[in-house]
């Protein structure tokens, strides 16, 4: 089966490490995301067949089922299947907030065969949205537990940009790379004020990271 995945964020999060700890594991997987992105650029490194987001429409050709990661990627998804033969679309969903209540979301969230949901918490809020229970299913993320040993340098506080975290007189390195720079954490702040889950944390906690 050739499945095309679609993650459209800048940054290298939690999410963006699940996409590609699922595709480097898929045979026949094509990874579509932001050119210049750290998925991309990752994703090429370890060999996978990972393309530019730009012109999504011509990597279609030939593809089976179309998996979605985020909500613009689900957008993405959705208007592929336009007046096209309809190909299953899969969409994980990784947040917990709700889901709009309008006529272009109520159509988007038709258009999905499946909702992998991260916690059950998440796939709760999908059905708050009316998505039938038949097409849930809850798949927690998987952490790699590093090979080696972190090696923390004194007093060095390693947190996922947001525009929330700030301590006055507490330097903040703001990671590109999560899980090269927890390798250096002695502690991982993490402000948030709504987790699907919370992956960041749980690979934090993987590498022997305090987490706050």
């Amino acid at each position: 089966m050739r499945t095309l995945h679609i993650d459209t964020g800048r940054a290298m999060q939690g999410g963006q490490w699940q996409v590609l700890y699922l595709v480097e594991r898929l045979q026949g997987a094509r990874l579509l995301a932001p050119a210049g992105s750290p998925l991309l650029r990752e994703a090429r490194k370890r060999g996978v067949d990972a393309r530019p987001l730009g012109k999504f429409l011509g990597e279609l050709a030939g593809i089976d089922l179309i998996h979605a990661h985020d909500s613009r990627a689900h957008t993405y998804g959705a208007i592929a299947n336009i007046g096209r033969s309809a190909r299953p679309l899969v969409v994980s969903r990784r947040v917990a907030f709700p889901i709009k209540q309008s006529i272009v979301s109520g159509w988007k969230y038709l258009q999905a065969t499946m909702y992998l949901a991260v916690s059950r918490y998440a796939a709760g809020k999908l059905r708050d949205a009316g998505v039938g229970k038949g097409v849930i299913r809850v798949v927690y993320d998987g952490i790699p537990i590093p090979a080696a040993p972190a090696r923390p340098e004194p007093g060095r506080v390693v947190a996922v940009p947001t525009k929330y975290q700030e301590i006055p007189g507490v330097p903040i390195h703001l990671t590109k790379n999560l899980f090269d720079d927890l390798q250096a954490a002695s502690v991982f702040l993490y402000v948030s004020k709504m987790e699907g889950l919370g992956s960041a944390a749980i690979a934090a906690m993987a590498s022997g990271v305090p987490v706050v």
